[in-house]
């Protein structure tokens, strides 16, 4: 991610021009992610919580490619890069048993913890003495 435009232009040339993009990332970027060289992991099309014009721009490239020019968001100016494509899919339920458990344990601890909360608040004598 970069403030200006013109920094994340300069920076999309020395990639054309054959600088490695995790390394510029690292050196260049202004994101949260530039610590790991602007891996974001794997997105969806249906990605919540990821800006749209982002996520529209990253779905027409193809792996390997990057974008040819940055991609203005709310957040400021981005360069694209797709480094894997992977068809969505359903997860079988032993993948994702472990996850759903700790899921449902803590929707769990948060309620009981929320109910107990509840409880010292109705149970509680409070008395302003000014």
């Amino acid at each position: 991610m970069f403030d200006e435009k013109e920094k994340a232009e300069e920076v999309l040339a020395e990639i054309n021009n054959g600088a490695d993009f995790a390394e510029m990332a690292k050196e260049h970027s202004t994101g949260p992610t530039s610590e790991n060289g602007g891996d974001l992991g794997f997105i969806t099309a249906d990605e919540r919580g990821l800006d749209a014009t982002f996520r529209d721009a990253a779905m027409e490239l193809n792996v390997g490619e990057v974008s040819s020019e940055p991609v203005k968001t709310q957040f400021g100016f981005h360069i694209i890069k797709v480094t894997d494509f992977r068809e969505a899919g359903v997860r079988s339920f032993e993948e994702v048993s472990s996850q759903i458990k700790s899921q449902l344990r803590n929707q769990k601890q948060s309620q009981v913890f929320q109910n107990f909360v509840e409880g010292l608040r109705k149970d509680a004598e409070i008395e302003k003495n000014l």
